[in-house]
């Protein structure tokens, strides 16, 4: 008996470690079944994600008309570019004209092209003219001249032509502000920066006028004189002396009944008491102070309020 019980206290404990490593073992399986459910579940979501992302960038970008902006500034370009989405990609180019500089030569796609949104805009931008040789710049006219060379630089950006200043003038049958003579000449090389000069025409220089007698005239009548001639004068003003009628002309030049040649500068001498003057203080005996006026363009009686003014700054 006592054998029966021990066999049988064996059998039971075996039968308990087989239930345990069965109900172990069905544990195991559906913890694996689960992890692997949930991994094909994600490989699934991301790759419906991915196709949805796809899609939508695919057919979500918006089409948009691409501008026509040849011939315009690159700034005006830009601008017009980032209203309709579009982006450039810029290229530089010598030009024919210096005037092209910095405006758009050609583009790629040309305008009226439907593209999307984002697409990349190839513009080729002016950087001007390469200049070797002077160009002719007679009969033309001098400020038209000075915009010209503003757009002609060097490729470091300083300016290829100068312009020397002061300008020579002449008196010619060609208009005022027209180029004669240039200095150096057309088709001259060169390899740097130059400085030009140049002759200006000063319009119709062989008119003569007949200059007006002042001397002895008071400064009142003076002036209403000046105010009917077209001359260009310069008021000198210095203290009375002996003998003398105070507030006249007592010199002038050129002299008067003389004739000269439009735009002549005048120069004409009134006495006055002392001359003072409170930001200056007392001006020494014979000094002369001075003001140049012009008649030109002015109507009569508005030169002669503006030189009568002007000159009791003096009194």
């Amino acid at each position: 008996m006592g054998h029966n019980w021990d066999n049988i206290s064996m059998e039971n404990e075996n039968n308990n470690e087989n239930s345990n490593s069965n109900v172990a073992g069905t544990s195991t399986g559906k913890n694996n079944k689960i992890f692997l459910a949930m991994a094909v579940g994600s490989i699934v979501l991301m790759a419906v994600t991915a196709l949805i992302f796809f899609f939508t960038a695919l057919k979500g970008a918006e089409q948009t008309m691409v501008p026509e902006v040849r011939g315009k500034e690159l700034t005006v370009a830009l601008l017009e570019l980032q209203v309709k989405e579009l982006y450039p990609r810029i290229q530089l180019r010598y030009s024919q004209s210096s005037l092209d500089r910095g405006k758009i030569l050609e583009q790629n796609p040309e305008a009226g092209t439907i593209v999307k949104a984002g697409r990349r805009i190839n513009l080729v931008v002016s950087q001007g003219v390469v200049v070797n040789r002077i160009e002719n710049f007679i009969g033309r006219n001098i400020d038209d001249v000075r915009l010209e060379m503003q757009t002609i630089v060097t490729p470091s950006g300083s300016p290829l032509l100068l312009i020397k200043d002061p300008l020579m003038y002449d008196y010619s049958p060609s208009a005022a502000g027209i180029i004669l003579q240039q200095k150096p000449e057309p088709g001259t090389d060169i390899s740097g920066q130059t400085t030009m000069e140049f002759v200006v025409s000063q319009g119709q220089g062989n008119t003569l006028t007949t200059m007006p007698a002042f001397a002895g005239l008071s400064i009142a009548s003076a002036l209403e004189l000046l105010g009917k001639t077209d001359l260009v004068y310069q008021f000198f003003i210095r203290d009375i002396r002996d003998g003398e009628k105070g507030e006249t002309v007592v010199h002038q030049n050129p002299a008067g009944g003389v004739s000269i040649p439009t735009g002549t500068i005048a120069e004409i001498v009134v006495n006055t008491k002392k001359i003072t003057n409170t930001n200056r203080g007392v001006v020494p005996k014979n000094h002369f102070a001075s003001t140049q006026l012009s008649n030109k363009n002015r109507a009569p009686t508005a030169v002669k309020k503006m030189q009568l003014r002007l000159i009791k700054i003096f009194l």
